[in-house]
C-alpha cells in the first residue's frame, strides 16, 4: 500500500513539474497472416521384407513413398497504440497552466513464426 501511494504522489509530482507521464496499459490489437502455406513433400525410399525360412532368407525390396506435409509460415503483427501523454507548462509572469495532450504515433511490431529447421 505504501509503495502504490508513493508511486501516485511520484506522478503527482511529475505532473506538476511539467514532466511527462504516460498509461501502464495501452491499447494493442494482434493480426496473423498466413505467408507461406504448408507444403507437402514427397520422398521414395525403400521398404525391406525379410522373411527368415530354416536354411533360407528371404529378402525383398518395395519403393514406398512417403507423403509429409510443412507446417505453413505465419506473419505476426502487434498494433500497438501508445496512452496520449500529458504536458503541463507553466507560463510566467502569470502562473497560467497550460496543458498539452500529445498522442504518439502507433508502434507496429512483426515477427514470422515458423517451423525451426533441423
Amino acid at each position: 500500500m505504501k509503495r502504490m501511494l508513493l508511486g501516485f504522489g511520484v506522478l503527482g509530482l511529475l505532473g506538476m513539474m511539467g514532466g511527462e507521464t504516460r498509461a501502464q496499459y495501452p491499447g494493442s490489437s494482434v493480426v496473423y497472416e498466413t505467408v507461406a502455406p504448408g507444403t507437402r513433400t514427397v520422398t521414395y525410399g525403400e521398404q525391406y521384407i525379410v522373411k527368415r525360412r530354416p536354411f533360407k532368407t528371404v529378402i525383398r525390396e518395395r519403393p514406398t513413398r512417403y507423403v509429409t506435409t510443412t507446417p505453413p509460415v505465419v506473419r505476426e503483427t502487434r498494433y500497438y497504440q501508445p496512452a496520449p501523454v500529458i504536458q503541463q507548462e507553466v507560463v510566467q509572469p502569470p502562473p497560467v497552466v497550460e496543458t498539452r495532450l500529445i498522442q504518439p504515433n502507433p508502434v507496429v511490431r512483426t515477427r514470422y513464426l515458423a517451423p525451426y529447421p533441423y
